[in-house]
């Protein structure tokens, strides 16, 4: 699930320089704009799919696998209604019940899925842009300023999904149940002196 082959993280910040040789008020009320953003991407997540019976005889105490049915496809939850992966990628499997109803796979016959841990990745990458306007103002001396930032996360508001269902024998098996913070926004004022 930590495996993340790609991740890239870009911070700009540019001090516009339209205004620097303005003096007095006019320097104060249009100079000291800067903007700047943070762009950032990451991999999607890896996924283990478990087989919802014990098919390794321990009794649960060990992880079993589901098998592997069709082709594995991630899919774009948003174009997809928050559909991560075709469910028919898993399939669960049984080996017959013992007198205590308790799943089997014959004397030496237990086994633990034909897929395996995090085998699969999901489409759904970190794609996300941070931005920030920010104006500062040298009030009566080197020391003294007046700063204000605009600052907004998930600037475009892109839907990116975190959480999916890995229950197979769930109704929504593949879909997922999450999404990372939407856009938000804030406003803050400091004053150094």
């Amino acid at each position: 699930m930590d495996d993340k082959p790609h991740r890239f993280v870009d911070s700009e910040i540019y001090e516009l320089p339209f205004f620097k040789n303005t003096t007095g008020f006019l320097k104060r009320a249009i100079d000291g704009w800067s903007i700047g953003g943070i762009y950032t991407y990451q991999s999607g997540d890896l996924i283990t799919v478990g087989n919802p019976t014990d098919t390794t005889g321990a009794g649960g105490a060990i992880f079993s696998f589901a098998d592997i049915g069709m082709p594995f496809q991630a899919t774009d939850g948003v174009a997809n209604n928050r559909r991560g992966f075709n469910a028919n990628a898993f399939t669960a499997f049984t080996c017959g019940t013992s007198f205590t109803n308790t799943a089997v796979c014959g004397p030496r016959g237990f086994r633990r899925g034909t897929s395996g841990i995090n085998q699969f990745r999901l489409d759904n990458p970190v794609n996300n842009i941070d931005a920030i306007l920010r104006k500062q103002t040298r009030l009566f001396s080197e020391r003294n300023n007046l700063e204000l930032r605009f600052e907004a996360f998930n600037l475009l508001n892109k839907t990116q999904f975190t959480t999916i269902n890995l229950n197979l024998t769930s109704a929504n098996f593949g879909v997922y149940s999450d999404t990372r913070e939407s856009r938000s926004v804030q406003l803050a004022v400091r004053l150094s002196f």
